[in-house]
């Protein structure tokens, strides 16, 4: 698959699964928007079944939520720091063609600083922000047998600390390492919806009684290599997602994602919301069966989310997002004429509320 082309912008309104059964170029086991019940009798067997040394339980005051935890054996280890606080609430996601994504939480005040060693350390070009710093929670207001026929917000809670400042040409320093300024903002997309800003990553000049008691294993190596060095990273933010929920159409979703692919050069793309595994996972998990799809019609979307899950815990939080999956695959099939607009795929969907 190119993946400069595997993902188009789109002119469709927004759309859901109705039956797919005549389709053979797809998995058979997306028939119905039922399969939303498949989902969740599967979301215990999905998961991965880990003991607690697979667990990182540490550090509480680094973690948005105490109840979502990373597994050890896919986080992300921040580079040049000591065994015991080289710690971070990231995964790492492959895709089939071996682009990384990691996939994270939206920072809080005590770790931003991580944020940006990890985003410097790894060479992360590209950040998707699938969150507002300030949201209303989602609560359910009407509930049918099938979906939440609507919701409303409810009071204003933080998902993710700044971590930037949007103001162009002000910088911000956050730790002992790291300056970050906006340098430029950037035409909105033709959605409407993304936000695209170039950021200046700067590793702060050190001085020696901060390096004496710096938390850094190899400090001298550290300094020689990357004291005064600065980067650009593309921000990439896309405000309009619900937590728990979907957008109302798959439009800006999927040129977020045709964006990131090909702003990142193959390097890792971070990408975070505000727990970073509902959001961030459903973002990714696009990418990642699209892949599969191509390479075998007969992928198992089941078989998709375990993947996604064995990576990061919990990824996909709710039946909604897996649907919301689905409707975003079809849009890039529909865009790349994988799947030919013709009266059948018309009658396959229908507008998606």
């Amino acid at each position: 698959m190119n993946k400069d082309s595997h993902l188009l912008p789109s002119t469709n309104g927004s759309y859901v699964i109705v039956c797919l059964t005549d389709v053979q170029e797809y998995p058979t086991e997306v028939e119905s928007l039922d399969n939303r019940v498949k989902w969740v009798r599967n979301v215990t067997s999905s998961s991965p079944h880990v003991c607690g040394n697979q667990l990182i339980i540490k550090d509480l005051c680094v973690t948005r939520y105490n109840d979502i935890l990373c597994m050890d054996s896919t986080r992300v280890r921040l580079k040049a720091r000591r065994d015991y606080d080289d710690y971070i609430h990231a995964s790492w996601i492959t895709m089939p063609d071996n682009q990384k994504y990691i996939c994270t939480q939206g920072p809080i005040a005590d770790t931003v600083e991580d944020f940006w060693h990890m985003v410097f350390t790894e060479k992360s070009n590209v950040i998707v922000m699938l969150c507002n710093f300030v949201e209303g929670e989602v609560i359910p207001i009407k509930l049918t047998g099938r979906a939440v026929e609507g919701h409303t917000l409810l009071g204003n809670h933080e998902k993710c600390f700044p971590y930037f400042c949007g103001d162009v040409d002000v910088p911000a320093t956050y730790g002992r390492l790291y300056t970050i300024t906006t340098v430029q903002c950037y035409e909105p997309d033709p959605s409407g919806f993304i936000v695209h800003k170039l950021l200046k990553v700067e590793v702060l000049t050190f001085w020696q009684d901060v390096i004496s008691n710096f938390f850094l294993r190899d400090q001298a190596f550290f300094q020689a290599k990357f004291s005064g060095v600065s980067t650009k990273v593309h921000h990439l933010a896309y405000g309009g997602w619900p937590d728990h929920i979907a957008p109302s159409t798959p439009l800006p979703t999927v040129v977020l994602l045709k964006l990131a692919r090909i702003l990142c050069g193959g390097n890792p793309i971070t990408v975070h919301c505000s727990a970073g595994i509902g959001r961030t996972a459903t973002f990714v998990g696009i990418d990642y069966a699209v892949q599969k799809i191509i390479k075998n019609a007969n992928t198992s979307m089941i078989d998709v989310l375990k993947d996604l899950r064995n990576q990061r815990l919990h990824a996909i939080q709710s039946a909604i997002q897996y649907t919301f999956l689905h409707v975003c695959i079809i849009e890039v099939f529909i865009e790349v004429s994988l799947w030919p607009l013709k009266p059948m795929p018309i009658s396959v969907l229908i507008p998606y509320n």
